[in-house]
């Protein structure tokens, strides 16, 4: 704080004092400060800098912890580095001339940059560093230099004007105490802190408290520099390397020690008894300060450092690597500043200066002295991004590999130790290569997370940075090979925070942050195909491929183990996996197949899928069972008409298919085809089902009646009797089973006819579009397979597959047509053999055409007809008339060849009979809006070819029957297949023929009985149903 007036000098007390008692408050409380080392006490000078809006901020947050360092302001200690010494001491003043800003970035310029030297750790901190360059210039190129140039270093190094004045009066000291003609050369070697510590005392300090501080900075400087002297002569493998990190002891040397038991035993007890000295010689307040008791622990100092001085290769010149160090902040003075390239006014006198004055005594060869200027100009270009810096510091570079290692020669009273010299100081190659080794480390460090800490520009800056680099060095071969390194440590990088990121999240399930982690490494390869490669392409064309192979080595270390364990299929888990599968099908597209083990998902999961599918599988069977154990064949809906089980049945099945596909996993054509293949048999076996509960089509059709010849008598009488027949066949059930053999064919014979009776027009039509319901759904749910399948993980199915995957529905939907046409042949057999039996097969044609026409079986088949479509989904309705036609022309047939001894025909009943073909086509035909006149035209053929028989004479038809007897007596083929020349078919229309002729032929031939009963042949008669099955089974085909 600095006072223009008395009145202010009072206010900036009362406020120091307000602010103590405030910190003291706190500390009554139980709160804790923490303040800069150093200070055990709040003194005025760190109460100058507190910022008290910051303070009471800080206070106000309830924290019970406060640092002063924290709360200080903008030229406050946190800025100047905790170690540094107090202002008051004269130490660390900064000039008015520094603004705020210059000194926070002075002061984080390495830590800004991350560069640092190529040499050993010295131990010293930034401020001893620069107090220590200033000395070394002060002392070796003051003499020199102009006023100006003095002053531009001392604001350089951020020097006061009282400290640089008080270096110079106790250099001056130093100097006479020297004695006269010594010169100023020993002001850069170990002299200087050893007679500063011998000759200075707490008199030429402005406080004691600045003299306490010297004193242990000094001891330490010179502590450590003959540690690293000792240890680069004696210690194995201590000596500095390119990085300044290959020494055996890294940790001792960072803290500028090396370990004593590795120096022989002399070397080991000069640096005990150094350090001794030094110690007895540091005291710790001014209480311990005796002047003969400093005399004597200064002398000592004195006579060890000499001790130390002769038994190390450099004597007392510095360590190279604090050397260097010096050289390297010399350096930086010729830059105004980290904000830009731009150099300082008095650059070529402080180069001049350097060059000729400073670097001799330093040991700093011209190709050192080139190295350290392309270092510095890395760090500026690292600071401001300027490529022409670049451009300079990698010429630097180049010319310091090529230049000679002849060093300056320097004072002799500085060799008179030892004239062996460092060999980074003679080979300005092997420090230039070290230089360029440590600037190629720091861009792989931030390389190495390129992700996290560069945006495109960065990169792009630091893939030049890096070209030039190697390129200068010979190397420019080896920059795809530290790229990829670069791309893999940063893709390692960005993986671990992105999956911390998952795991700090609540996650239930192992396989949700398999599926988070899948997710998070396509997000990342896609970040870098999107940012980042296209850049790193120019020096690594591969760059794809080593991102992938990354990303495939660090997800699969996580995802192997986890395939190992996985048991069964649930959401989650089929989640990861196709994320899985996904990630893996992404990554092959960038890696070749041989550098790519793969993960093999599908492989893995195969068996997971297949139990999957047959424990889903042994649940639709399950399901269908309960499904149709309770099936009534009652119509859900109006609209449908079919029954609850089918529009279950479809929904289960479609559910399992949809199931698969929705575990989201790249699926084997084995394991959807098994999934079909059950599915698909599901649906046979509910067709099945359905069909079976019809029984056989056989189990309507009533006994063949045996054939008889005519009798004029016994047709008469019988034609008496009928009408009582009849009458008591109406009281009982028109369907009562004939007479059977035993009780137990008679108990089984009724339940049969309860079960056929049972089956109503509507549940057969019901069983009818419940499989009409399910052929309907069978294309869609095969395009959903096709669909879902093409659409899943695995992509698009051959056309081989398609095909076989087709072809299981398609030979569902070809049963499913089979049994909606056993059902709808049943249905119309039923109605005209069963339900029709008595109009039909009893009373048509009855004893007379004229008086049994088919009128009233016209009516009743319009009847049912109307029944059944109404029931019936329209889709059916061409079928079922049709069917409903033949199974009327089966029954005509059936009376007319097959009606036992109540009908005899004469050619004159031919016509009538045709005309009621004619009424039957009619009904069918519906003026249009039925079955078309081919259909009916067909369905009647068997009719009228066999009305075309009967209209013949009886001479005739006995002469063809003859005569097909003998060729099949002779085993010849007959003339015609026409009915008219057919033995069976002749054989029953003369049993048929009310005609003596007939009946004696019949008689003659074949032994026919003329009433029922009697014995005769019975082949022919059984020959003559097998035509008429014949006929109608084509008809149906």
């Amino acid at each position: 704080m600095t006072t223009s007036s008395p009145n202010a000098e009072r206010l900036a007390q009362d406020v120091r004092d307000l602010l103590r008692y405030v910190l003291q408050d706190f500390e009554s409380k139980g709160g804790r400060i923490e303040r800069p080392v150093g200070c055990k006490t709040t003194e005025d000078w760190l109460l100058d800098t507190i910022d008290v809006r910051e303070l009471l901020k800080t206070l106000g947050s309830g924290m019970r912890h406060l640092n002063l360092v924290q709360v200080c302001s903008g030229q406050s200690l946190s800025r100047l580095g905790p170690s540094r010494p107090p202002p008051h001491s004269g130490l660390t003043t900064r000039s008015e001339h520094h603004t705020a800003a210059s000194e926070v970035a002075r002061s984080t310029e390495d830590a800004d940059t991350g560069l640092c030297l190529p040499v050993t750790p010295s131990g010293l901190e930034e401020w001893q560093m620069q107090e220590l360059a200033f000395t070394v210039f002060t002392g070796c190129g003051g003499p020199v230099s102009s006023h100006e140039l003095l002053n531009t270093m001392r604001l350089q190094l951020e020097v006061s004007e009282a400290r640089a004045a008080h270096i110079q009066r106790v250099a001056a000291s130093a100097a006479a105490s020297a004695g006269p003609g010594s010169g100023r050369e020993w002001m850069a070697t170990l002299q200087l802190p050893t007679r500063l510590l011998v000759s200075l005392r707490a008199v030429n300090f402005p406080t004691f408290a600045a003299f306490l501080q010297w004193q242990a900075s000094t001891a330490k400087l010179l502590q450590q520099a003959f540690h690293l002297s000792a240890a680069e002569t004696h210690a194995p493998g201590h000596r500095a390397t390119a990085n300044g990190h290959s020494h055996a002891h890294h940790d001792n040397a960072a803290a500028g020690l090396a370990p004593l038991p590795q120096m022989p035993p002399h070397v080991r007890s000069s640096l005990v008894k150094l350090g001794g000295a030094l110690r007895r010689l540091c005291i710790r307040d001014a209480d311990e300060y005796d002047e003969d008791e400093y005399q004597e622990a200064a002398a000592g100092v004195q006579q060890a450092a000499v001790a130390c001085a002769q038994q190390t290769r450099l004597g007392w010149r510095m360590p190279w690597s604090v050397r260097a160090r010096i050289a390297e902040v010399l350096l930086g003075c010729l830059f105004e500043g980290p904000e830009g390239g731009d150099k300082i006014q008095d650059a070529d006198a402080l180069l001049k200066v350097l060059t000729q004055q400073v670097w001799p005594v330093l040991s700093i060869s011209p190709a050192v002295h080139s190295s350290l200027q392309a270092w510095i100009l890395f760090k500026q270009y690292a600071l401001c991004g300027d490529a022409a810096l670049l451009q300079a510091a990698a010429k630097l570079l180049s010319v310091a590999r090529e230049a000679p290692g002849k060093l300056p020669a320097p004072p002799r009273s500085l060799l008179d130790d030892d004239p062996a010299q460092d060999d980074k100081e003679n080979g300005g190659k092997a420090f230039a290569e070290d230089i360029g080794a440590a600037v190629v480390e720091w861009v792989c460090t931030r390389l190495s997370d390129y992700s996290l800490d560069l945006e495109r520009e960065g990169l792009q800056a630091l893939m030049e940075v890096l070209a030039t680099l190697q390129h200068t060095l010979g190397h420019l071969d080896a920059v795809p090979g530290i790229l990829a390194t670069c791309v893999q440590r940063s893709i390692t990088a960005d993986y671990r925070r992105r999956m911390q990121t998952v795991d700090a999240t609540d996650i239930p399930h192992r396989a949700s942050r398999m599926l988070l982690m899948c997710e998070e490494c396509e997000r990342l390869l896609q970040t870098q195909d999107e940012l980042y490669l296209p850049i790193l392409a120019k020096f690594l064309p591969n760059g794809s491929q080593v991102a992938a192979h990354r990303v495939y080595q660090v997800a699969g270390e996580e995802l192997l183990p986890w395939l190992g364990t996985v048991h069964k299929l649930d959401e989650q888990t089929s989640a990861a996996l196709q994320a899985a599968s996904h990630l893996e099908e992404l990554l092959s597209q960038d890696i070749p197949a041989h550098m790519m083990g793969a993960w093999s998902i599908r492989e893995r999961i195969e068996p997971l899928l297949q139990g999957w599918v047959q424990n889903h599988l042994q649940m639709l069977r399950s399901w269908g069972g309960r499904i149709i154990s309770d099936e009534e064949w009652k119509p859900v809906t109006a609209p449908r008409g079919c029954s609850r089980s089918c529009v279950e049945t479809v929904k289960v099945g479609t559910e399992t298919l949809e199931g698969l596909f929705d575990l989201n996993v790249a699926l084997t054509e084995d394991t959807v085809r098994a999934c079909c293949l059950g599915v698909a048999q599901t649906f046979n076996d509910y067709t099945d089902f359905v069909t079976r509960q019809t029984g056989p089509i056989e189990a309507l059709l009533p006994p063949v009646p045996p054939l008889t010849r005519y009798k004029q008598d016994l047709v008469a009488k019988a034609q008496a009797s009928d009408t009582q027949m009849r009458l008591a066949k109406r009281s009982g059930s028109p369907h009562a089973p004939r007479s059977a053999d035993s009780g137990e064919q008679t108990a089984r014979s009724m339940a049969e006819h309860d079960r056929l009776t049972a089956l109503t027009g509507q549940m057969l039509m019901v069983m009818l579009n419940s499989l009409h319901y399910l052929h309907s759904h069978i294309p869609g749910i095969s395009t959903l397979v096709h669909t879902r399948w093409n659409a899943g993980p695995q992509g698009d199915q051959s056309d081989a597959a398609k095909q076989r995957q087709t072809d299981i529905f398609t030979n569902v939907l070809r049963k499913l047509a089979l049994g909606m046409q056993a059902i709808i042949d049943f249905s119309c057999t039923k109605v005209v053999f069963w339900d029709l039996r008595e109009p039909v097969l009893e009373s048509l044609y009855r004893h007379d055409v004229r008086s049994a026409r088919m009128t009233p079986v016209l009516e009743a088949l319009d009847n049912w007809l109307g029944q059944l479509c109404t029931t019936a989904v329209a889709d059916m309705h061409p079928l079922i008339a049709r069917a409903l036609l033949l199974a009327a022309v089966n029954a005509v047939l059936r009376v007319l060849m097959h009606g036992g001894p109540t009908r005899w025909f004469i050619p004159e009943d031919v016509p009538m009979m045709e005309a009621d073909m004619e009424a039957l086509g009619q009904l069918f035909h519906a003026d249009g809006e039925g079955l078309s006149d081919d259909v009916i035209t067909q369905v009647l053929s068997p009719v009228e070819e066999l009305l075309t028989v009967l209209q013949l004479e009886t001479s005739i038809l006995i002469a063809n029957f003859k005569q097909a007897r003998a060729e099949e007596a002779r085993g010849t083929k007959a003339l015609s297949s026409a009915p008219a020349f057919d033995a069976t078919v002749l054989q029953q229309v003369l049993g048929h023929r009310a005609d003596r002729a007939a009946s004696k032929v019949l008689k003659t031939e074949l032994q026919t009985p003329k009433r029922v009963g009697g014995t005769g042949l019975g082949g022919m008669q059984l020959q003559g149903m097998q035509w008429t099955n014949s006929l109608v089974s084509r008809l149906r085909k």
